[in-house]
This record gives structure tokens, C-alpha cells and sequence, in this order.
């Protein structure tokens, strides 16, 4: 009050106001300033929070409280630089990377309770198989086919899901496609993987499949080289070694899956009452059959005689198994039907 009193006696009224109004704009410039910076910081941090949730794909568990992060799907493909790369990553592409990326990857807790994901170690090592690939690169996916959640209850609206499902692809100079898939249903646990040869080379596919029915509950791996000529059925020998290394992966196949044309002699067929058996020869085996597999593309040289022929036995492959795939049924109920049939055609066997 001291202070303004002698202003007030020897300023003119219109000066006092003008003086005000100085006043109130330094006031003013002051305030704004420092709601400036205040501001910039909370829109940094606003951004890269934003930018993270547009680059994700999240859903969060009402009941649990959980969130499932799936980033999304879309990474352009890269340049394609024949075989494995004696030096390794040429294009600096991280197979590993692209998976936490599409799937997020890796999954360290089933999506549901009470359960865990039990064929991380399988996962990885598939992964980590395509890493030394010569022009290895991502191969374009519908973000909806890369990650997807589901369960009976999900959807009919009223539930959480209680399934996820996550695929990746690639391509390489042998490979036209290298499919990675895992199902996670909690006690129902899927690792399935195929790859696919380019029609110039005179190479088995490799298909690889590892299911859980539950931890105590009953368990499958198969593990083949698959055949489209009779030229093919003869470069077997790895896992006919696999076999006599690991007995109980010599069990024999079933006719209502597996037709003789597309599945070699030397298939590895295991069946298993405990998850810890499975893993205990599952992932020795899926390591030796990814090296052996590897193996025959080293000096491997393109060849058009007989593509066509190999062509035209990938696209009666992917009919054939199309058709008998047991899995369009758990599909269907989890994912729904026409989901379930797109999937079955346009990625899983495409």
C-alpha cells in the first residue's frame, strides 16, 4: 500500500491507467512464459506417449487389468539382397526385431491366468534360425492376420478374450515365405512354422508344428522335410538321425492329416503325457532339423527345370492341407468362421 501511494497522488488518472495496463502485460509476458515452458515439457512427454499408443495396438483386460500390446503390423520390406549369409545380417534387417515389433515379441505370460507360454524357447530358436539368411527380409502382413485376440466369450461382446494368436513373415533369396505363428489359449499352447522354398529350388519344405494340451495333459510335435517331388523324399537323412538320437520322435503319422505325397519317410512324430518331456526333446530336435534343413541350401543353385512342376505342387499342397487342417475348427471358435477361413487360405498355407 506504501509503495503505490505517492503514484496515486502525482499521476494523472489517464497515466495511472496506462501505467496499469504496463503493468498487467509484464504480468502477463511473466505468466505466459513460464506456461510456455511448462507447456513444451507436458507436450514432449504427451507426444511420445501418443506416439507409442499409435504405434501400438493395446488392449486392456477390464477384469484383470492387463495389457496385451501388439505393435503394429505394416514394417515396409527392405531390399532383398541364395542361402545362409557367411557374414551374417547383410541388410542389417533383425529377424527379432520385426517380431517385437508384430507381435510384440517376446511373450513373457500367457493371456490368461494360471497359465504360462511354454514354447518360448522353440519360438526363439525358429527365430533365430532365419537370422543368417542371405536377403532375409519382412514380408507384408494384415495387421488383423499379424496379431489376433479372440476366445468364445470375446466374441459374443460379453467377455475378455482368452486367446491370442501372433504371425510373422519373411522372404528370402532361397525362400519365398517363412511363416512363424504362435497360439497362445493358455493351457492350449501352438508353436507352427512353414517355409517355402522358391519354385527354382529343388528343396523339401520344412514344416514344423509343437502342441500343448495343457501341462499334464497330452502333447504332439511333428517335425518333416515335406516333399513335393520323389526327388525330394530322399534328403531326410538329418532328421532319420534325429530319430535315432531321440526315439521317442519316431511315432507314426496319422492318414486323416497326413497324406503320403507331402510328408516325407523319416518324419519326426512324438506324443507326450508332460510338457516337460515334450521340451525335452522338442527343442533339441527343432535346433538339428533347422540346421540339417539349412544345410541343403549351401551351394544350392537355381534351376527352372522342374519349377513348374514344384509350382504347381505347392498350390496342391496348400489345397490339400487347406481342406484336412485340424486346426480350422479351434479357428473358428476362437476367431470366428470367416476369419478363421481367410486365415487358413491367405496365410497359412499360401
Amino acid at each position: 500500500m506504501t509503495f503505490f501511494a505517492p503514484l496515486r497522488r502525482n499521476i494523472h488518472p489517464r497515466g495511472a491507467l496506462l501505467w496499469g495496463l504496463v503493468l498487467a502485460g509484464i504480468l502477463m509476458c511473466i505468466f505466459f512464459s513460464d506456461w510456455k515452458i511448462h507447456l513444451k515439457s507436458s507436450v514432449e512427454a504427451r507426444t511420445g506417449f501418443y506416439q507409442g499408443i499409435r504405434s501400438s495396438r493395446v488392449f486392456k483386460s477390464a477384469t484383470t487389468h492387463r495389457q496385451f500390446a501388439c505393435p503394429s503390423a505394416g514394417a515396409d520390406a527392405l531390399e532383398l539382397g541364395v542361402g545362409r549369409s557367411p557374414e551374417g545380417d547383410l541388410n542389417h534387417f533383425s529377424p527379432i526385431d520385426h517380431a517385437r515389433q508384430q507381435i510384440g515379441y517376446p511373450w513373457e505370460r500367457s493371456i490368461q491366468e494360471n497359465s504360462s507360454v511354454v514354447f518360448g524357447e522353440i519360438f526363439q530358436n525358429i527365430l533365430e534360425g532365419t537370422k543368417g539368411l542371405r536377403g532375409i527380409s519382412p514380408l507384408p502382413l494384415p495387421e488383423d492376420f499379424s496379431y489376433r485376440l479372440g476366445g468364445a466369450g470375446f466374441l459374443r461382446g460379453n467377455q475378455d478374450p482368452s486367446v491370442r494368436m501372433g504371425t510373422i513373415l519373411f522372404e528370402s533369396d532361397i525362400f519365398r515365405r517363412i511363416r512363424l505363428t504362435y497360439y497362445d489359449g493358455g493351457p492350449i499352447q501352438v508353436v507352427n512354422s512353414l517355409w517355402y522354398p522358391r519354385s527354382q529350388y529343388d528343396i523339401p519344405l520344412l514344416g514344423i508344428n509343437v502342441i500343448s494340451f495343457g501341462e499334464t495333459a497330452r502333447q504332439l510335435c511333428v517335425i518333416d522335410f515335406q516333399p513335393l517331388t520323389e526327388g525330394q523324399r530322399e534328403m531326410g537323412s538329418t532328421l532319420e538321425g534325429i530319430k535315432k538320437e531321440i526315439p521317442t520322435l519316431s511315432g507314426n503319422i496319422s492318414g486323416k492329416f497326413y497324406d503320403d505325397r507331402f510328408f516325407s519317410p523319416n518324419i519326426l512324430i512324438g506324443k507326450f503325457e508332460d510338457i516337460s518331456n515334450l521340451n525335452q526333446a522338442t527343442a533339441p530336435a527343432v535346433m538339428k532339423a533347422l540346421e540339417g534343413y539349412l544345410s541343403l541350401t549351401e551351394g544350392l543353385e537355381a534351376e527352372e527345370i522342374g519349377a513348374h512342376h514344384r509350382d504347381r505342387m505347392k498350390e496342391e499342397y496348400n489345397r490339400y492341407n487347406g481342406e484336412k487342417d485340424p486346426s480350422l475348427g479351434i479357428y473358428e471358435a476362437q476367431f470366428g468362421s470367416e476369419w478363421a477361413r481367410e486365415y487358413v487360405d491367405r496365410v497359412k498355407f499360401a
